[in-house]
């Protein structure tokens, strides 16, 4: 693999590149578990400002509903954010 090159953003960029092709993969969406979840936790390592932390909760939140379905993925984000139902 070639090192990445960019700053910051631009890695930003090519990680949530990565995960809107797969997001209706249909029935291999589960495999694509290992590599969501590896570029879930890179993006929360580089994130520093506002904005790239609030595309590491879309990561979260596409990982999450891929795991657990849309409703429970939904309660952890309202959980994690505070919101009163």
């Amino acid at each position: 693999m070639l090192k990445f090159t960019g700053d910051r953003g631009e890695r930003m960029d090519y990680l949530v590149s990565l995960i809107r092709p797969c997001v209706s993969a249909g029935d291999n969406e589960k495999e694509m578990l290992p590599m969501r979840g590896a570029i879930y936790r890179e993006a929360k390592n580089i994130a520093e400002i506002d904005t790239e932390k609030e595309r590491v909760e879309w990561l979260l939140q596409v990982l999450e509903t891929l795991q657990f379905g849309h409703e429970v993925a939904r309660k952890r984000y309202v959980e994690r954010k505070g919101i009163k139902p």
